[in-house]
């Protein structure tokens, strides 16, 4: 037996929901366009950055691990998109710097999670665009000295490098090679003194008075090995220094020279991403750990826990103004306060009570990892994956709201859905799970909702890792699954299965043509080949495409396949038989993904900003463009596939990993349009 759900118990999500982080591929934007709502993913995500702005009261910034930022006017209680300032989607936005001194103008530091890319950035407009000032290295620490903004210090995994001229140059002033000012994770800067920087790395907090021309380690009072995350100096008292290593929280009030363990916080929250003072109160110190967040309003005597234990805060802003003048009826409670947390897959919290309560404030803001989309007669299901306790599987309904399917599949994540007439089929490491539709087995009409169902296992189909399901037609009751141990087909709505002895394995791709003159075109994909068959994988013909690389998506329109691939696209016109390298004007590399629209076909590469469509079947490439919110949301899932209907055909085509037919794609606008 399944997990028990009710329709009723599925949660709304609209107003903000906490969730997790999101990746959408290009058909979902575009259909969800279609359907009118506001966002083609669920609310919610990884928050990695926030920033209150000096400028503008109640203004704060975000960033996310894809290189976005989003704006919110009414201190982090909705969201919308505000800019794109990576390059590529890898970079992370860890830090974003307000300068007070010149209003609209922001500083931001990213790095790369897969390569050694990343650096500093600057916005002259209050974020709405970038330009780079110093890239080539990885940045995770950024600081702008309170007493002199032309000043900039920036923390890479290569050293310690600072900026006198608000970035325009950058000269190294650690070390070249030293293996100990390495890795920098946090810096500060003396709130008087811009030569005296504290920087913190993987290992052991670092300080120099002179600028970086001398060095030396404050070990004193801290354990050894500590990674040091955030460093803070004390506004009011510069020789208090507060630093959050993977050890604990430490103290100093001799500037750096002697520390002292802070008592108050259990070790099991010892790792600390963020660690902010107070605007208004000295005193009181914000510790954003990975098992919530911590306050104290008496400089680290005491400390109390104010949120859940599951929150992971990445990042803390306290808004000034408003309630913050105002005493709680607690005094040991201190200042009530107005807070915004940026939180570890779920999204943005808030509380304007000091932490006596907080609300989830996603409206407007998602980064999240979507593995896979089900169109269905009451909207679309969206499989959220690699989000812990914040994933699962929400609805989106076609007036734009959001409902949060009750963790039907605790510990799994969703590689791939369809909507069958018996109910929702799920593909998991562990085989294909089903969802009943209500009255399917009454006969009723499909209403697309589940409502009291369970999830179950499907004892016939294999219970190893499924990676792709396709159906030759949206709803169709043939669907086929690539799986670990090979190619697999039900012909009963995924109640039951079956194994095609004909097909290798693994596989990690399908594609299903609409039956034509007798013949059941399908197309499966492995490790760098494609393989062809005419009677729905009981035997497989000659002709393959063979490449040294990933096959990351196979779609088709009219009689032109298509493979988007790590080593370019390829297209076949005579059903797969044989198959060449797409060229004239496409590069010959890393396309991530396809999109058939009324007046062309559209390729995003991995480079952002390189989007081609061909007018003509395919034949020659010119490049296009979108907005950069349309593109930052379709390039958040690369190497998804895509299964949809094309604009100019009644049918829809299969496809592979993480996805569905998407019927509203006919009324969807032409991308880059």
């Amino acid at each position: 037996m399944g997990t028990m759900i009710s329709y009723s118990e599925i949660m709304p999500v609209r107003s903000g929901h906490s969730a997790a982080r999101i990746l959408i591929f290009v058909l979902a934007v575009f259909a969800a366009t279609a359907c009118g709502q506001t966002s083609a993913t669920p609310p919610g995500g990884t928050v990695r950055a926030l920033a209150a702005d000096p400028a503008h009261a109640g203004r704060v910034l975000l960033g996310t691990n894809t290189g976005v930022v989003f704006v919110s006017g009414d201190g982090g209680a909705g969201w919308s998109f505000l800019s794109r300032i990576a390059p590529h989607d890898d970079w992370v936005v860890s830090r974003l710097v307000a300068d007070p001194s010149h209003a609209g103008r922001w500083y931001a530091a990213l790095w790369s999670w897969s390569g050694p890319g990343g650096g500093v950035y600057a916005s002259s407009d209050d974020g709405a665009t970038w330009q780079p000032l110093w890239t080539g290295h990885a940045v995770r620490a950024l600081a702008l000295a309170p007493s002199d903004a032309a000043t900039l210090v920036a923390g890479t995994l290569d050293g310690v490098w600072r900026s006198q001229d608000g970035g325009r140059q950058w000269a190294r002033i650690s070390g070249a090679g030293d293996r100990e000012l390495s890795n920098i994770e946090s810096v500060a800067i003396d709130p008087v003194n811009a030569q005296e920087i504290y920087v913190g790395t993987w290992h052991l907090p670092w300080k120099t008075v002179n600028g970086g021309h001398d060095w030396w380690q404050m070990r004193q009072g801290v354990i050894d090995d500590s990674d040091v995350f955030s460093i803070a100096v004390d506004r009011q008292h510069p020789a208090t220094v507060y630093l959050s290593a993977c050890s604990g929280i430490y103290r100093s009030q001799d500037r750096g020279n002697q520390f002292q363990k802070i008592q108050g916080i259990p070790y099991s929250a010892r790792r600390t991403p963020a660690l902010v003072q107070d605007p208004d109160d000295p005193a009181t110190i914000y510790a954003g750990t990975t098992q919530g967040l911590w306050v104290t309003h008496d400089a680290g005597a005491t400390w109390a826990r104010i949120t859940p234990a599951a929150w992971s805060v990445n990042a803390v802003v306290p808004i000034s103004g408003g309630t913050a003048a105002s005493k709680s009826a607690d005094a040991a409670l201190g200042p009530v306060r107005r807070l915004v947390l940026g939180l570890q897959f779920a999204g943005v919290e808030v509380t304007s009570d000091g932490g006596a309560s907080f609300y989830a404030a996603n409206r407007g803001f998602s980064s999240r990892h979507v593995s896979a989309v089900a169109s269905a007669p009451a909207g679309r299901f969206v499989a959220v994956t690699g989000d812990e306790a914040w994933g699962g599987i929400f609805l989106a309904a076609p007036d734009g709201a959001w409902q949060a399917v009750p963790a039907p599949l605790p510990g799994q994540d969703v590689y791939s859905l369809h909507w069958s007439p018996t109910g929702l089929l799920a593909a998991t490491a562990q085989g294909v799970y089903r969802l009943p539709a209500p009255g399917a087995k009454a006969g009723r009409p499909d209403r697309g909702r589940p409502e009291r169902a369970s999830w179950t296992l499907a004892r016939s189909a294999p219970h190893d890792h499924i990676y792709a399901l396709a159906a030759p037609a949206p709803r169709s009751a043939l669907v086929y699954a690539a799986a670990q141990s090979g190619l697999y087909r039900s012909a009963d709505g995924g109640v039951s299965w079956s194994a095609l002895r004909a097909a290798p394995a693994p596989l990690f791709r399908v594609l299903a043509l609409p039956p034509e003159e007798g013949e059941a075109w399908l197309f499966v994909a492995g490790d760098g080949f494609v393989l062809r068959s005419s009677d729905g994988g009981q035997h497989f013909l000659p002709g393959r495409l063979a490449i040294p690389g990933t096959i990351r998506q196979l779609a088709y329109s009219g009689p032109l396949l298509l493979a988007a691939t790590s080593r370019g696209l390829y297209q076949s016109r005579d059903r797969g038989a044989s198959w060449t390298l797409t060229g004239h004007g496409l590069p010959a590399a890393n396309i991530q993904a396809v999109q058939v629209q009324a007046d062309g076909i559209y390729v995003l590469t991995a480079q952002v900003g390189e989007v081609f469509v061909s007018r003509d079947g395919g034949v020659s490439w010119t490049q296009t463009r979108m907005t950069a919110q349309q593109e930052a949301e379709a390039r958040s899932g690369p190497g998804v596939e895509a299964q949809w209907r094309p604009a100019v055909a009644a049918s829809a085509a299969g496809a592979g990993a993480g996805t569905s037919p998407v019927s509203a794609l006919h009324d969807a606008p032409p991308l880059g349009r």
